[in-house]
């Protein structure tokens, strides 16, 4: 077999039995810091997001192979690929980044159903509805109109928030430009929200 095909295949072959551990321990050695099921994620995170390194490893490899006739596989991957190693710590860096931002946002929505659990509902049911030109208007359950055309998205939230409905209709979703906030607000609102596929409000719009 030629060194360049023994190569790829040591590769390919360290990538499915070694990788997944060595992500395991640089995170347990650089982040022990974190709460075993936090360190869980960063993982299931690092393993999604991580790019292919076949190829950074068959090099290194082709060139050891071009002097050597053997290789001891845990040596070899141990102490001969520095390069890999760093690219997997990248790795996991930016898998801590994306946790620690949506950790951060699972704390924000917690706040925010807590805030809407305190306040005392000013309606049984909202209706949310986004408009073609990407505005949202609110009516309440007797389709009384509560705001007309919001076109801003913290005015939004903080509407909704305020108003601490026990449902909220969601009509014509597609509608919605600002589709992070549309997300919070069923967040916060999980299990109270109900998104309608067709009804005579979205008849109007």
């Amino acid at each position: 077999m030629k060194i360049s095909d023994l190569s790829i295949e040591l590769s390919n072959y360290i990538v499915d039995n070694y990788e997944e551990k060595i992500l395991r321990k640089i995170i347990n050695t650089d982040y022990g810091h974190f709460m075993p099921y936090e360190q869980e994620e960063i993982y299931k995170i690092s393993l999604k997001n991580r790019p292919e390194y076949n190829d950074l490893i068959a090099r290194e490899m082709h060139e050891y192979l071009k002097d050597n006739d053997t290789i001891i596989l845990d040596g070899f991957v141990n102490f001969r690929l520095k390069d890999y190693r760093i690219a997997l710590t990248e790795t996991i860096e930016k898998a801590v980044s994306e946790f620690e931002v949506k950790r951060e946002y699972e704390t924000f929505i917690g706040l925010l159903r807590y805030f809407v659990d305190m306040q005392q509902p000013r309606h049984n049911t909202i209706n949310l509805i986004g408009c073609r030109d990407g505005k949202v208007k609110v009516l309440d359950e007797k389709r009384t109109e509560i705001c007309s055309r919001i076109d801003d998205a913290d005015v939004l939230l903080d509407l909704t928030l305020t108003n601490a409905p026990r449902k909220i209709a969601i009509h014509r979703i597609e509608n919605f430009k600002n589709e992070e906030v549309l997300n919070t607000i069923m967040k916060v609102f999980a299990g109270k929200t109900t998104i309608c596929k067709k009804c005579r409000l979205c008849a109007t719009i």
